[in-house]
């Protein structure tokens, strides 16, 4: 009896393991799919040294071993729509981005010398923090700023930016700034893919310590992308930060007088920019403006659309729209989540 009983707990042991390699494969694939789905449904190219990183745990964990994989199981179609070769375009695209990159970090901690003490970080984000900027593209920025600087620093930087040279300058675009209880809250809570490969991808230029100190707290960045944050955490270590003392009095006074008035000239700016862009057809550049005591946001339609697609893939395994059919067969159009009065735009340069 002790040889049976020995016998069949030996012959367990494969099988666990394999229906562990099998989960984590399905896993895998689901993830492929959908991103592979994303990259076919805004026309962008997906490197597989990329892709990798945003795969779960799972077995395939080297290039070889997922482009054997895309080529020869059910994702073969959707690889083929969505082709993870490096073009001629995308290095034209990052040569853009690097370009940009030393835009910004020459001149942006020039722009806000005045005002850096209220400056908590300063990150890149976008195309040119993914490394393939376009053309015409905005340079955006993420900023954290001391509790009750918020507008103020917004209200120097815009200033700043309206009355300094123009010459061969792209478009600055601060499209996300928080003050630092607002930012270490919106973090702690959020659990979108989207915004977890945002994060990681970030470029700081101004308190970079103090922002990997912030992404680390934020345990569902890991969990969403290990592979991505694994590499991210390559960075220098630094901290913990606490939170700093609240901007001074005056300041924090500046900025409730500031509010009201500079909150409501951008909601009517941004009325007014997305008529225009409206009238000239470029629908997936209209916006909305999110004016906050303690965080300002401007939220683009490409960039919602594309978040609305990216929850699909931030859902839990057994919540995902084609559980129950193969995990390696790619969704439909139809079967993608898309915000409402959305549509496809058909066209893409980069997350974000």
């Amino acid at each position: 009896m002790a040889d049976v009983e020995s016998g069949r707990s030996g012959g367990r042991a494969p099988h666990r393991e394999a229906s562990g390699r099998t989960r984590g494969l399905d896993a895998q694939s689901v993830r492929l799919s959908l991103l592979l789905h994303i990259a076919r449904h805004f026309g962008t190219r997906i490197p597989l040294e990329e892709l990798l990183l945003l795969l779960p745990p799972g077995p395939l964990r080297t290039v070889p071993e997922l482009r054997t994989f895309l080529e020869s199981g059910p994702l073969t179609p959707w690889l083929q729509a969505a082709p993870t070769e490096v073009s001629p375009d995308l290095h034209r695209r990052r040569a853009l981005a690097s370009t940009r990159w030393e835009e910004a970090r020459n001149e942006l901690p020039a722009l806000l010398r005045s005002v850096l003490p209220l400056v908590r970080t300063v990150v890149v984000t976008g195309s040119v923090a993914y490394g393939a900027a376009e053309e015409g593209a905005d340079l955006d920025f993420f900023v954290i700023t001391r509790d009750g600087a918020l507008w103020p620093v917004l209200l120097f930087t815009f200033l700043s930016l309206r009355m300094g040279p123009r010459a061969d300058r792209s478009v600055w675009c601060f499209n996300q700034v928080m003050d630092e209880s607002t930012a270490r809250k919106y973090l702690s809570r959020s659990s979108d893919l989207l915004e977890a490969r945002e994060l990681l991808v970030a470029r700081p230029l101004v308190g970079e310590s103090y922002y990997r100190d912030v992404l680390r707290s934020t345990s569902w960045v890991r969990e969403l992308l290990p592979r991505l944050y694994d590499r991210w955490e390559m960075g220098p270590r630094s901290g913990p930060f606490p939170p700093t003392a609240p901007a001074p009095c005056a300041v924090r006074l500046l900025g409730l007088c500031a509010f009201p008035v500079i909150a409501a000239y951008l909601q009517v700016k941004g009325l007014r920019d997305c008529r225009r862009l409206r009238e000239g057809g470029r629908l997936a550049e209209t916006f909305r403006s999110e004016t906050r005591l303690g965080r300002f946001a401007l939220l683009t339609r490409k960039f919602e659309e594309l978040r609305a697609v990216y929850a699909a893939a931030s859902l839990p395994e057994g919540s995902l729209p084609h559980q129950g059919r193969s995990s390696s067969r790619g969704p439909s159009r139809d079967e993608l989540p898309s915000a409402p009065g959305l549509t496809a735009t058909g066209e893409r340069t980069g997350p974000g």
